[in-house]
């Protein structure tokens, strides 16, 4: 049976599915090694009837989802530039739905309005994302010791205390 995939569809692997993604992940990585830009890949069906013809860049993206998939990670396929409605925005974002719109309301997320409906660029949710997360890595390096009024370090934050008695 055939199964179709709308736009915003979420791929599930099953075991089979990272068992056999992690087998050509390795093979069609050996395929692209050294391969030059504009030559394309060529596929052929293990009876060796039909063939299929990938330009590169699509046998890149194919190589980058069997690795996510052999990773059991889930997948779904969607252009950079769609718009999505808050709801999909939120689900992104792994927030609720109204937390999806004070983002949007507040500008942090650009949006435009289709009637009383606001989409949102795909793309400009994943800046937000991107922007949030690297102000989470600057937030955890450690604050150098800071430096008295006489130049030196602060002599507290370079020494440990010590326990008592020792």
């Amino acid at each position: 049976m055939r199964q179709h995939f709308d736009y915003y569809s979420r791929i599930t692997p099953s075991q089979n599915d990272v068992r056999l993604a992690a087998a050509a992940y390795g093979r069609l990585e050996a395929l692209l090694a050294g391969r030059r830009v504009a030559e394309p890949l060529r596929l052929q069906s293990a009876d060796g009837g039909d063939e299929l013809v990938l330009p590169l860049s699509a046998a890149r993206m194919l190589h980058a989802m069997l690795r996510e998939l052999a990773c059991w990670n889930v997948l779904a396929l969607v252009g950079v530039e769609a718009e999505l409605t808050t709801q999909r925005a939120a689900e992104l974002l792994n927030v609720s739905r109204p937390t999806a719109a004070r983002l949007l309301d507040r500008g942090e997320i650009p949006s435009r309005r289709v009637g009383r409906h606001r989409r949102v660029r795909l793309s400009d949710v994943l800046d937000y994302k991107r922007r949030i997360a690297e102000g989470r890595a600057k937030a955890k390096k450690p604050a150098p010791p800071s430096i008295s009024p006489a130049g030196r370090a602060d002599e507290a934050a370079a020494v440990p205390a010590r326990e008592p008695g020792g």
